[in-house]
């Protein structure tokens, strides 16, 4: 079969840059015909982008009758000789159907990356799909990034279709002579996406025939203007960051920035500890407060806070860690940091997390650890995590280095203990 790529299919790649030569592709295939649009434009540059490609079907178990959609797609796979992988997942139902599929099947295309080493899921997500999107999410009272929602690439996802319209590609499949499969499911008006789809947009479409084309140059302008936000919020972050540990980042606070750029930093980083997780309109708004107030501390999620106090904002998950290790001499790690303990010299005591009755001797003076991290203006969260090592209640050193009068009497103390990022 000869396949020439839709010109849409290479403006999207183009423009937003979502594929790489050598890349390793899973191509999420449902039999639909959009999925199967993006897996034969993939499928079309295969050799000029010396690309890997293979598909995956996930059955969700809730349709009867699914053999023939399984044997259209092992038939289509076959003659465009593209390894096909299937996948099943149960949903149980005690929530929307469609969130509950949506998280199993990120769980899935999450063990393939990791697992079979693929470097892009593709999806066949089109501008239809965007526009249902947006009325969906305007509704609700969506804003920024989310509003639109459907990016054309995510961490490891892309969406090569972005541009195409769903006629767009049946068209490209009746020009090719590919038949595709229906899904009855996506005819359900109990969905609320289903019932834009077939009852709004039709209505939409009959006012503005042409919408796609202006939908279209919006959605390009907007894409453009998110990646200019993006680079200026990783500036800022990267500017002010004080210290990141594997669930945790705390920046100094910006001595100027505006409240859209706090919430766009603070989205920013709380994606980075729990994914593609949107925060809401009030949640931004109580950090605004926290912020201007200079202390204090909200939920964002379960087990995820935002702090600001002693001149820093923080987020972090909330995890309990308490460690006690025998040492003398070696390395040691330290999971919340990400970072190895070197102790060059024998020293008899415990590497460990603070204890109550905690002091150490500075200056001559016995001091409380409370008072120390006062004095370093340590961000209260930090605190609990901190390693230090210490004989019973007598501390010896603090990360990251601070040195008690016990051991600066030793010749050159300072290379008793050395911290190293684990990376």
């Amino acid at each position: 079969m000869k396949i020439l790529p839709h010109e849409k299919f290479l403006l999207a790649i183009e423009r937003f840059g979502i594929i790489r030569e050598n890349d390793k592709i899973l191509v999420a295939l449902s039999g639909g015909p959009d999925s199967t649009s993006c897996l034969l434009n993939l499928k079309a540059i295969e050799k000029e982008k010396k690309l890997k490609i293979h598909a995956i079907y996930i059955d969700h178990g809730v349709r009867e009758n699914i053999q023939e959609e399984k044997r259209f797609i092992k038939n289509l796979c076959k003659e465009l000789n593209i390894p096909l992988h299937f996948e099943k997942i149960k949903i149980s139902k005690n929530k929307s159907i469609e969130e509950e599929a949506r998280e199993k099947r990120r769980k899935i295309f999450e063990k393939y990356v990791k697992k079979y080493k693929f470097d892009r899921v593709a999806t066949g997500h089109t501008l239809n799909d965007i526009m249902e999107t947006l009325l969906f999410r305007v509704s609700r009272g969506g804003f920024g990034e989310k509003v639109i929602g459907i990016m054309p690439s995510e961490n490891f996802y892309i969406r090569p279709l972005v541009l195409m319209t769903k006629k767009e590609n049946i068209e490209f499949l009746r020009n090719l002579n590919v038949k595709y499969r229906i899904d009855i499911t996506n005819f359900d008006l109990k969905i609320t996406r289903n019932y834009i789809r077939h009852k709004i947009i039709p209505h939409f479409c009959e006012v503005f025939p042409e919408w796609e084309k202006g939908f279209l140059k919006t959605y390009i302008s907007f894409f453009e203007e998110r990646i200019f936000i993006q680079n200026h919020i990783e500036k800022i972050y990267k500017e002010n960051l004080f210290m990141k540990g594997k669930f945790f980042f705390v920046l100094k606070k910006p001595a100027e920035i505006s409240d859209y750029e706090l919430k766009e930093l603070i989205t920013f980083l709380f994606q980075k500890i729990k994914g593609d997780k949107p925060l809401s309109f009030y949640q931004k708004e109580e950090i605004k407060k926290i912020y201007v107030k200079g202390k204090g501390r909200t939920h964002l999620s379960r087990d995820t806070l935002f702090e600001v106090s002693t001149g820093y904002m923080s987020i972090f998950k909330d995890i309990e860690f308490k460690k006690k290790i025998k040492i003398k001499k070696g390395v040691f790690k330290w999971e919340p940091f990400d970072i190895k303990i070197k102790v060059n010299k024998p020293i008899k005591g415990f590497l460990r997390t603070r204890e109550e009755g905690d002091y150490i001797l500075l200056s001559r003076k016995k001091k409380k650890m409370k008072k120390v991290f006062n004095e370093i203006r340590m961000p209260r969260f930090l605190r609990k995590y901190i390693p230090l090592i210490a004989q019973d209640k007598r501390v010896l050193w603090v990360w990251p280095d601070i040195f008690s009068d016990d051991l600066k009497k030793l010749e050159n103390y300072d290379k008793i203990i050395e911290v190293k990022d684990e990376a």
